[in-house]
């Protein structure tokens, strides 16, 4: 068995993009990231360090999570693929993001689990208590299918 991997980054935001649409309306954000390389120094055990900088682009439902959720000088963890840009050079397209849990200090707030259902069935659900008429207001009934009860 062989163990599935992916390119990872850990780095730290310089400066966050707005979100954006690309011309076929998916969601993105672009961001500044900075990742500190260690040098080859075997002359002691202080290693300095060099910067490096580039840009990393979050698409689809992760940008507009990502838009909420970090800003310049938070510290992350992204898993994708190296991408080419034109105007930019080489730039890291992020699968997956979140902050880095050995340098961000935060609090998990959980809500209460709800049964494993597709994630379409869900959506319904909130769509149904969302749009469902207020408590005391009339409802018109609707028949059911002939055959359905």
């Amino acid at each position: 068995m062989t163990i599935p991997t992916q390119t990872c980054v850990a780095g730290f935001i310089v400066s966050m993009g707005a979100l954006e649409q690309t011309v076929k309306g998916v969601h993105f954000v672009r961001a500044r990231v900075g990742v500190d390389a260690p040098v080859n120094d075997p002359v002691g055990p202080a290693r300095p360090v060099s910067r490096i900088y580039f840009f990393l682009y979050v698409y689809g439902d992760a940008a507009e999570r990502v838009s909420r959720r970090f800003r310049s000088g938070d510290v992350f963890v992204a898993s994708g693929r190296v991408g080419y840009a034109p105007s930019t050079g080489s730039v890291f397209v992020a699968e997956r993001i979140g902050h880095d849990a050995k340098r961000t200090t935060y609090r998990v707030v959980r809500t209460r689990q709800r049964s494993r259902r597709p994630a379409r069935s869900r959506e319904l659900d909130e769509l149904a208590t969302s749009t469902a008429p207020a408590a005391g207001a009339a409802v018109a009934a609707i028949p059911a299918p002939a055959g359905a009860i």
